[in-house]
């Protein structure tokens, strides 16, 4: 037998949502639950008791916990019932510091061997994270405790491969690399979705603008519903602009999905850099977005043509217009940094006014541009001489951010070195 711990996530959402999908296509089934009250066998009481849990404790970066059960197919011993998998899973979750949270145990049948999935939390009640040192050391422990009660032998003789394969499914990702940008032809929306929307969140953002920002950048369009309190929609965006169909809200997802978004958006909120290097980062990240984007506005004909030249440079717009079509607040979500900051945290470089001097419906260049047929040319979109041109800006502007000092220029707010002069020897006769 195998029992393994697979690696852990920032949020549950993920997890049950895997094991969920599992049990609508009829593959697996919930064996059985421990410490969630009130269970009625639907997948929305499981998601709130773990949602209460994971608010308790908005630093815990990673809180999902998971445990694979893997009898031998070929030691017909090692077959369990239901009540010895739930004793068994209860024993070893006990040892390991997890016998009093929400504990859920699923039977997957999706592949030739019946296997478990134990699905935990990593936060407890007091709002303090499990301690998991030596987790590993300690399940091998357990595992040669309860061997002779369970009737197994540790080990398996699982094919290489079908092992690797196993692993990454158990660990609530797909056998290959999960898309960063949604795929209509890939199949499996929902999933994607829950891909995408996962991976946004180990971003950092501050507002749902800024989450926007990054889902779309990806794919994935966000929108805030509000009803009876705020939930999320999600709908895909293929590479060629066109929606997808499916929107899925979260109460077909089974999971808060707004809830997570204001946890993390709070937590970046509070977050402060602390050490010198940490500051340096924040303003290396910010200054690299101002430099790309205020060189980039100089060079741009239209709204669409300055958005394509940032892409370039993994940075993704959105411009917030007013009734009227003005421009009142600008958004940017850089891929490289992982960041996402509105015009008003870069400086005066990228503020909106210079914006809106530059858009068409005001009047502005991007109007006159536009008006002259620039923009388009033969039913294609011109990015000839002045796109390159921008692009060699953007190259330039890179290299600064990085301190890779191509062109010798340096961040405005960089503090200078400050080098100790030698002192010349002195010499007595």
């Amino acid at each position: 037998m195998v029992i393994k711990i697979q690696s852990a996530h920032r949020s549950m959402v993920g997890t049950l949502a895997y094991n969920q999908d599992k049990v609508d296509a009829g593959v697996a089934r919930v064996v059985g639950t421990l410490n969630i009250p009130g269970y009625d066998g639907g997948a929305r009481t499981v998601s709130r008791v773990f949602e209460s849990y994971e608010w308790r404790n908005i630093k815990t970066e990673n809180e999902s916990f998971q445990m694979s059960i893997n009898p031998n197919p070929n030691r017909p011993g090692e077959t369990l019932t239901d009540r010895e998998v739930m004793s068994l899973a209860r024993k070893l979750l006990d040892g390991l510091g997890y016998g009093g949270q929400p504990i859920v145990v699923y039977q997957h049948r999706d592949i030739e061997r019946t296997h478990y999935h134990v699905v935990s939390i990593r936060t407890n009640l007091e709002g303090k994270k499990i301690r998991d040192s030596f987790e590993e050391r300690n399940l091998q422990r357990l595992m040669s405790r309860y061997s002779k009660e369970y009737h197994y032998s540790i080990g398996n003789q699982v094919p290489e491969r079908e092992a690797v394969r196993e692993m990454k499914i158990q660990s609530g990702r797909p056998p290959v690399e999960a898309p960063s940008r949604f795929d209509p032809e890939a199949g499996d929306v929902r999933r994607q979705y829950m891909d995408i929307f996962n991976e946004a969140l180990g971003w950092r953002f501050t507002t749902f603008t800024q989450f926007q920002t990054i889902t779309r950048s990806m794919g994935v369009e966000a929108r805030a519903v509000e009803g009876d309190g705020w939930t999320i929609v999600l709908q895909g965006i293929g590479a060629d602009g066109r929606r997808a169909r499916a929107m899925i809200s979260e109460k077909e997802m089974g999971a808060g999905l707004y809830a997570l978004f204001e946890r993390r958006a709070a937590e970046c909120r509070g977050l402060r850099p602390k050490t010198a290097a940490e500051r340096d980062e924040t303003r290396k990240a910010k200054w690299r977005i101002s430099r790309t984007v205020s060189r980039c506005l100089e060079r741009s004909r239209s709204e669409a043509h300055l958005a394509r030249m940032l892409e370039r440079g993994g940075i993704a717009m959105t411009l917030s217009r007013g009734a009227d079509g003005s421009i009142f607040g600008a958004t940017f979500a850089d891929r490289r940094t992982r960041t996402a900051y509105k015009a008003s945290e870069l400086g005066e470089g990228v503020s909106v006014s210079l914006f809106r001097e530059a858009d068409g419906v005001t009047g502005g260049r991007w109007a006159s541009d536009e008006a002259s047929g620039q923009e388009e040319v033969g039913g294609k979109k011109d990015i000839g001489h002045d796109e390159s041109v921008a692009g060699r800006i953007l190259e330039a502007a890179l290299e600064m951010s990085e301190g890779a000092g191509g062109s010798g220029a340096r961040d405005p707010q960089a503090q200078p070195d400050k080098r100790r002069k030698r002192r010349k020897p002195r010499y007595t006769s």
